[in-house]
């Protein structure tokens, strides 16, 4: 699984939630902060607890080398956070959230959901890899920019003059496949989206 912390890579199987219905979260009541650093402990500590490994959090904040974000950056537009991991040295999953208007919220969120999930396995009533069999991420995904050949910041101007050049090569009249044109298509449009 090559996933990396910067830009969100969103997966397919999981509808976004739309920017107007986002609200902000309760976590913060009873005088726990909600900080991103605090909210990436919590989940990378309930992951750890339940045995994942390689762990990525995935989100459209700036990261140091470490993969870690830099704390003192603005808010993205895009507040989504996808945590994605591997259990039992099996298949890769992710877990994403989005609904809340943070990204330390959202990251909480699912740090939250993985702590409530680890009291439903001590039950008994299933184990780690089928209560994840929703969640088992999709095959590697190459990101809009790598598709494109850009840099993840590439302005939109960037973003269309790539595709220009690449399709002229991908499309099918000129000697290329349906299936590399759908492709540049999705990835230009990811692109542009981002730029959004």
């Amino acid at each position: 699984m090559s996933v990396e912390p910067y830009p969100l890579l969103w997966p397919s199987f999981r509808p976004r939630t739309p920017k107007h219905k986002r609200f902000r979260s309760r976590f913060g009541a009873g005088g726990r902060g909600t900080g991103l650093g605090w909210a990436r402990d919590h989940t990378l500590a309930e992951l750890s607890r339940l045995g994942a490994a390689n762990v990525v959090i995935n989100s459209d904040l700036r990261t140091r080398q470490d993969g870690l974000p830099y704390t003192s950056q603005r808010e993205p537009e895009d507040v989504g956070v996808c945590v994605f991991f591997v259990l039992e040295g099996q298949h890769p999953h992710v877990l994403c959230c989005d609904q809340y208007d943070r990204i330390a919220d959202n990251l909480l969120a699912i740090g939250k959901y993985v702590e409530a999930l680890r009291g439903q396995l001590r039950w008994g009533v299933a184990d780690t890899l089928s209560a994840f069999a929703g969640f088992r991420a999709l095959p590697e995904v190459t990101p809009w920019f790598r598709v494109l050949g850009v840099q993840p910041d590439a302005t939109a101007a960037e973003i269309n003059a790539s595709f220009r050049q690449l399709a002229r090569s991908a499309h099918p009249d000129a000697g290329g496949t349906v299936d590399r044109m759908a492709e540049l298509n999705a990835a230009r449009d990811a692109g542009i989206k981002a730029r959004g």
